[in-house]
């Protein structure tokens, strides 16, 4: 009797240890759907774009800290790239900087070529508030930069970018740049 007692404990937890491997295959292959369903939304319908962008992208998710967890758990993903060589790598150069807004704005030439003063994630291409066309790059360094009154044609939304990459050229002689950190603005010659 305990030898068809113990057999049907041991069927048991068999089964049991399936239905959980079920369970997470489940789970997985329907968080795929999800997410492929969500891709095709957002690729086709511009109303809910503009909801994702507005309220998950800009408000929700940090990508610097999602990409140091990711980094942290599963190693670099760049790291399986091969190595590139950087064609353009210069800092920002200008004749006059003065204030403006929560930034600075920069004389240069114009259809100056706008490198990146650092590496990040691009998390918003637009125009903002009374600063024009903007490109702004959530920083490694959780300093998010604001590029303003450039043509960003050539950028691509949560691309990164490192460290004096081209961003694209100023529409004038005016460059206006923000920085800002935990909702604190940072002093461009500062940083």
């Amino acid at each position: 009797m305990n030898d068809l007692i113990l057999e049907y404990q041991r069927e048991k937890q068999k089964k049991k240890q399936v239905f959980d491997i079920n369970g997470i295959i489940s789970k997985a292959l329907l968080s795929i759907i999800f997410l492929l369903v969500s891709i095709i939304l957002i690729n086709k319908n511009e109303n809910i774009k503009k909801f994702y962008e507005d309220k998950v992208f800009n408000d929700s998710i940090s990508f610097i800290k999602f990409n140091e967890l990711y980094n942290k758990y599963f190693g670099s993903i760049t790291s399986i790239y091969p190595t590139e060589e950087l064609v353009f790598n210069e800092s920002i150069q200008y004749s006059n900087i003065d204030n403006y807004l929560n930034g600075k704005v920069l004389t240069v030439s114009n259809n100056y070529i706008v490198p990146s003063i650092g590496s990040g994630i691009i998390v918003y291409l637009g125009d903002k508030d009374n600063l024009g066309n903007t490109c702004i790059i959530q920083g490694v360094d959780g300093v998010d930069i604001w590029y303003s009154n450039i043509d960003t044609s050539n950028l691509t939304l949560y691309d990164y970018v490192s460290k004096g990459d081209m961003l694209g050229t100023t529409l004038s002689d005016k460059l206006y740049l923000t920085l800002e950190k935990n909702n604190e603005f940072i002093d461009y010659e500062t940083y």
